[in-house]
C-alpha cells in the first residue's frame, strides 16, 4: 500500500493533469471547428461583418462586406446614369508593364515586410482567453522568375506566384476565465518555417465604382502553405500542438488568403479614391504664377482583353479655377485598336484633336488668348509709334479728328481657334482674330477706330526632348503660316484702307509680339513630370488623323511610398493594421 501510494499521482498533481488535457481538449476543438470557436460568445468581428455560419475561415473573420457599386468592365455607365460625360482618349498597357511589376516591384514590396511585426491576435472562446503576439516575420524571399503577371480576358489581372520562402517566430498565451478553469494557463513560443513549396493564386480585377474611381478587387485566392519546420517551446503542450500541425496549416493558409482578399479594400481603394487624375498645363502666357488649366484623365471604363489592359480616359482640358467652364461639344471617335507597335512598349496612347481643341476653348473663356499691344511691345528698331498720325496713313479720319493721341492694340480670337491633324506629322492651328484698334483718349477712356478680322493659320510640330535634368519634355514648334486676306469690320473713323503698311504692322505684330507670347507661354513643354514615383519614358510620337504615343514607365517603388504614406515603415504599418 505504501508503494502504491508512492508512486501514484497526489491531489494536486492530479488537478494539473486535468487541467492540461482540458486545454488541449480546447485547443482541438478550436483547430478542428474554428469558426465556431470565434463565434458565439467571444466573436471579435463586428455585427454584420462576419461570414456565415458555416463558412470555415479560421483563427481570424475578415469583413466580405460589398465596398460600394461596382461596375463590371468595360461598361461606363452605373445603372442609366455615365461615369464619364466624354470619353476622349484611350490608353493600353501591354505584357512590359506587367513584367516591370512582376520582375522587380513586388519582389521589393515583399522585402519591407523583413521584420515586420504584426498586431496581436486575441480572442475568448470556450471560457479562454487566449493571444498570438509578436507574430514576427523574417527574411522573405520572392525570386522574380517564380512570379508572374498575365491578362484574364474580360477579367483583370492573373498572379501566379510558385515559391514563397520565410521565417515566421510568435509567442502566445491562453488563460481561462470561467469558474470551472479559472486558474488553467499555458504560454509559450514558436518558430515555424516557410518553405519553397509556397504558392499563391489570384485574380485582380481593376473596376470603377460609382463615384468615377478605379477600385481593385481580389478573388480566386488559392494558396499552398508548405511549413519546413514548427517548433514549440516553452510549454508541457508543446509536442501536442506540433502534432496537431496539419490541421493548424490549413487555418493558416485560410487566414492569409482572407487577409489578401480584404487588402484592396481596406487599404488600397482608399487610396485610389484620393488620386488626382488632373494635369496641370503650364500654359499660362505670363498672367499667373499657377497653372489655370489642366487636362482630366479620370478613368471611364476598363476593358481586359487577353494581352492588353485598355482604359477609357475624359481626355478633356479644364479650367483650374472655374469648374463650370465645359466643352460643349461631343469628342471623336477613339480608335479601337492601339497605334502600330504598340506591343513593344508599355504604355500606348490614343487621342484626337478634340481634346486639343478643348484646352484651345477653355483658353478662349478664360481670356488666356486675348492681350493688348502698344508701341511698348514693338521692336524699337522699327521706329514705329502707335498713334493717330501713324494710324492716318491707312485711315485718314484718325488723324483728322485726333492730334498725336497714342493708340492701343486690343488682340482676342474672333472665333475660337482649332486644330487639324495630318498625316504629315504637322498640327494646322486655324486662330482667327479680331484685332481692335484703341485710341487713348485719358487713362480711363478709349475710343474704338476701328476693327479687323485676320485669320491667322500656324502650324505646330510636336517632338519629344530631354531637358538639362533628363526630364523629358513635349516640345511644340510654332511656326506662323498666313494672315490673309485681312477684313475690315467695322470703322468709326471713315475708310479704311488694306495697304501695304497696315499689312506690314499686323505681320510685325504677329511675328514680333503674338509669336513670342505663344513661344513664352509653350517654350518649356510639358514635362513629363515624376508622380508618386511614377514616370513616362522613351515618349515616342505620331501625328496622323490621331494623336498617338508610345512610352516606357519607370517605377520608383521607394518613392511612391514616401508619396502615399511618408515612409516605406509606414506602408507596413498601414497594411499591418488590417489585420
Amino acid at each position: 500500500a505504501l508503494s502504491r501510494r508512492a508512486t501514484e499521482p497526489s491531489f494536486c498533481e492530479r488537478g494539473a493533469m486535468a487541467r492540461r488535457w482540458a486545454i488541449s481538449l480546447w485547443l482541438l476543438l478550436l483547430i478542428v471547428r474554428p469558426s465556431d470557436a470565434l463565434g458565439g460568445d467571444g466573436a471579435t468581428c463586428p455585427a454584420g461583418d462576419c461570414h456565415a455560419p458555416g463558412d470555415d475561415v479560421g483563427m481570424l473573420q475578415v469583413s466580405r462586406t460589398a465596398r460600394g457599386m461596382l461596375v463590371d468592365t468595360p461598361t461606363n455607365r452605373v445603372g442609366k446614369t455615365p461615369l464619364c460625360r466624354h470619353v476622349g482618349a484611350r490608353a493600353w498597357l501591354t505584357q512590359h508593364a506587367l513584367d516591370l511589376i512582376d520582375g522587380s516591384l513586388l519582389p521589393m514590396l515583399l522585402a519591407e515586410f523583413d521584420d515586420a511585426v504584426f498586431p496581436t491576435i486575441a480572442n475568448r472562446s470556450y471560457g479562454f482567453q487566449y493571444e498570438i503576439m509578436n507574430l514576427t516575420l523574417r527574411n522573405p524571399k520572392l525570386a522574380p522568375e517564380d512570379l508572374h503577371l498575365s491578362f484574364v480576358e474580360g477579367t483583370g489581372l492573373r498572379l501566379d506566384v510558385k515559391s514563397i520562402t520565410a521565417d515566421v517566430s510568435f509567442s502566445y498565451k491562453a488563460t481561462g476565465d470561467s469558474w470551472w478553469n479559472s486558474v488553467m494557463a499555458t504560454s509559450g513560443s514558436a518558430d515555424v518555417g516557410i518553405g519553397p513549396g509556397t504558392s499563391l493564386n489570384g485574380v485582380l480585377a481593376a473596376l470603377i465604382n460609382a463615384m468615377g474611381r478605379p477600385e481593385l478587387s481580389v478573388s480566386e485566392v488559392s494558396m499552398n502553405l508548405e511549413v519546413t519546420n514548427f517548433d514549440v517551446r516553452g510549454t508541457m503542450l508543446g509536442p501536442l500542438i506540433e502534432a496537431l500541425k496539419f490541421a493548424i496549416v490549413p487555418i493558416a493558409r485560410r487566414l492569409i488568403e482572407d487577409m489578401i482578399v480584404a487588402l484592396p479594400a481596406d487599404r488600397i481603394n482608399p487610396i485610389l479614391e484620393e488620386l488626382n487624375f488632373r494635369l496641370p498645363l503650364p500654359f499660362n502666357f505670363g498672367r499667373a504664377q499657377d497653372p489655370e488649366m489642366a487636362v482630366d484623365f479620370s478613368i471611364c471604363s476598363i476593358h481586359t482583353g487577353s494581352d492588353y489592359l485598355a482604359v477609357d480616359v475624359v481626355g478633356e482640358a479644364l479650367s483650374v479655377t472655374n469648374p463650370l467652364l465645359l466643352y460643349p461639344v461631343s469628342p471623336l471617335p477613339i480608335p479601337s485598336m492601339p497605334p502600330q507597335g504598340w506591343e513593344e512598349d508599355m504604355l500606348s496612347f490614343t487621342m484626337t484633336k478634340w481634346t486639343i481643341n478643348s484646352g484651345l476653348w477653355v483658353a478662349q473663356q478664360l481670356g488666356l488668348l486675348s492681350f493688348g499691344v502698344t508701341t511698348a511691345d514693338l521692336p524699337q528698331v522699327m521706329g514705329i509709334r502707335l498713334d493717330t498720325n501713324f494710324l492716318g496713313k491707312f485711315a485718314p479720319g484718325a488723324r483728322r479728328g485726333w492730334v498725336a493721341k497714342d493708340v492701343a492694340l486690343d488682340i482676342s480670337p474672333f472665333e475660337t481657334p482649332r486644330v487639324n491633324l495630318s498625316d504629315s506629322g504637322e498640327v494646322t492651328v486655324y486662330a482667327p482674330q479680331l484685332i481692335s484698334f484703341q485710341i487713348i483718349e485719358s487713362a480711363t477712356h478709349r475710343t474704338p477706330a476701328f476693327e479687323l478680322k485676320v485669320p491667322l493659320v500656324a502650324s505646330a510640330i510636336p517632338s519629344v526632348q530631354a531637358d538639362a535634368n533628363g526630364t523629358e519634355r513635349i516640345m511644340l514648334d510654332v511656326k506662323l503660316v498666313s494672315l490673309t486676306p485681312i477684313e475690315v469690320l467695322r470703322s468709326s473713323v471713315g475708310p479704311v484702307r488694306l495697304l501695304g503698311i497696315l499689312n506690314g504692322l499686323i505681320q510685325t505684330i504677329q511675328s514680333k509680339v503674338v509669336m513670342p507670347k505663344i513661344e513664352q507661354a509653350i517654350g518649356s513643354g510639358i514635362p513629363l513630370v515624376e508622380v508618386m514615383g511614377l514616370r513616362l519614358t522613351d515618349l515616342w510620337l505620331d501625328v496622323n488623323s490621331f494623336l498617338m504615343a508610345r512610352a516606357s514607365i519607370a517605377w520608383s517603388l521607394h518613392k511612391t511610398l514616401i508619396a502615399v504614406f511618408g515612409s516605406s515603415a509606414a506602408f507596413v504599418d498601414s497594411v499591418l493594421k488590417q489585420m
